[in-house]
């Protein structure tokens, strides 16, 4: 009986968002757009805000000349991670301004990078689109104005709750998202929007009535 219900709600919601959503398993989960639809005991049906999976791994952006390189390794709440490398062979002193955004704090403290040395730095600050500035100055010459980019395909998206991050060395997309009364949810699709644009199923499962915060690995 709970499977003729289920499926007479997920007709119901098709025709409401005017899509067509097939109940093919995906195998493959990537960098794509996601979202959650949880459907209530009493019918009523909750569907997320969409997600984007993002890698957030080294490498998210980077900026560099022949003397000085910075890349930004990690992100998370505000909390921006920069792996800085002095390419020259006499130490540097490292300073920082930004664009659009606010950095409150930055570790370790010292900013001087000894000669051909990598020092990783952690910014504290704003969690929006904006601009990381560093230069280096030093006996062996100053570097360019460096600019990391802070993009909303660096931000994570976190719409409602749910968040959807991919990660490249296991090729696996976590959906993560709340559910404020859990005991009023039956059931949990996680759909992907597939290249044409259509709500394809990725995972059914069944709501256990307790769990709150849901961390599912496709």
């Amino acid at each position: 009986m709970k499977h003729t219900i289920l499926t007479l709600l997920i007709t119901t919601l098709l025709f409401a968002c005017k899509k067509e959503v097939t109940t093919t398993q995906v195998e493959t989960h990537a960098k794509d757009t996601y979202r959650v639809l949880v459907i209530g005991k009493s019918g009523d049906t909750a569907v997320s805000s969409a997600m984007f999976a993002r890698t957030e791994t080294v490498g998210l952006t980077s900026a560099e000349d022949d003397k000085l390189s910075a890349t930004l390794i990690a992100y998370s709440n505000g909390v921006y991670t920069l792996e800085v490398v002095n390419k020259q062979a006499c130490q540097v002193i490292i300073r920082w301004h930004w664009q659009d955004l606010t950095i409150n704090t930055i570790t370790p403290s010292s900013d001087v990078i000894p000669a051909n040395s990598t020092v990783v730095f952690t910014l504290t600050g704003t969690a929006k689109p904006g601009k990381i500035n560093l230069k280096s100055f030093g006996d062996c010459g100053n570097s360019s104005d460096l600019i990391i980019n802070i993009t909303e395909q660096i931000l994570p998206i976190n719409l409602i709750g749910n968040t959807a991050k991919y990660d490249p060395s296991t090729g696996k997309t976590t959906i993560s998202f709340d559910i404020e009364e859990p005991q009023l949810a039956d059931w949990i699709i996680v759909q992907k929007l597939n290249e044409q644009k259509i709500w394809q199923q990725s995972l059914l499962i069944a709501a256990d009535g307790l769990t709150k915060k849901y961390n599912i690995a496709l």
